[in-house]
């Protein structure tokens, strides 16, 4: 099944607090990506920091679960809507 998540950036927060979890959100992500898990990644032009990513997973809250696994979701810097 197909579901889109999206991530964006909660008011306030800056880019000093993303910067130390770059990283291991990125590991994250190519973990996800090789295991076919994540399709495609977009960014949301009109608002900065959003992220788009297209999911292939059972259901929406296997989509959900799997966001939740993200570091700047897990630091509480994200806001989460699946679609």
């Amino acid at each position: 099944m197909r579901v889109l998540v999206i991530l964006r950036p909660k008011e306030g927060v800056t880019l000093d607090q993303f910067v130390p979890l770059l990283e291991a959100e990125e590991k994250v992500l190519w973990k996800y990506l090789s295991e076919g898990h994540v399709r495609s990644i977009s960014y949301a032009q009109d608002i900065p920091g959003t992220i788009v990513l297209d999911f292939e997973s059972e259901d929406a809250s296997q989509a959900e679960r799997l966001a939740s696994d993200f570091p700047l979701v897990q630091a509480g810097l994200f806001d989460t809507e699946v679609i």
